[in-house]
């Protein structure tokens, strides 16, 4: 799955603000942001044909959103993920976490005889 992908995804619920990493400004619950950790580039000898890496999606919502939440694993239910939640005492939020490993293919396999 690309990054690409992830954001086309999680933008399907548009009534819930996303952004990559954090907001430049302070955002009313509820929010989403996304990051890539752990990125991991493999392949054969002399080059490197798949990208591996881990997404995180955090949802903060100010009371604990189980309708959301299922929203939010729908739309990933083609990829094991792990969730979940913590109540942030100092910003009196429920942070839910989504954290999944996907691939990213980085060649385009050719025609069977055609000369990279």
């Amino acid at each position: 799955m690309r990054i690409d992908d992830i954001v086309s995804r999680l933008s399907t619920i548009t009534d819930v603000p996303l952004a990559y990493f954090k907001f430049p400004i302070a955002t009313q619950p509820p929010f989403m942001v996304y990051l890539i950790k752990n990125e991991k580039l493999s392949g054969s000898d002399d080059k490197n044909l798949i990208r591996q890496y881990t997404c995180r999606i955090e949802l903060y919502t100010a009371n604990k959103d189980f309708d959301l939440q299922e929203k939010i694993e729908k739309l990933f239910d083609d990829v094991e993920i792990d969730v979940d939640t913590v109540w942030i005492d100092e910003e009196k939020l429920y942070l839910t976490a989504f954290e999944f490993i996907t691939f990213d293919k980085l060649f385009k396999p050719t025609e069977v005889g055609e000369e990279e």
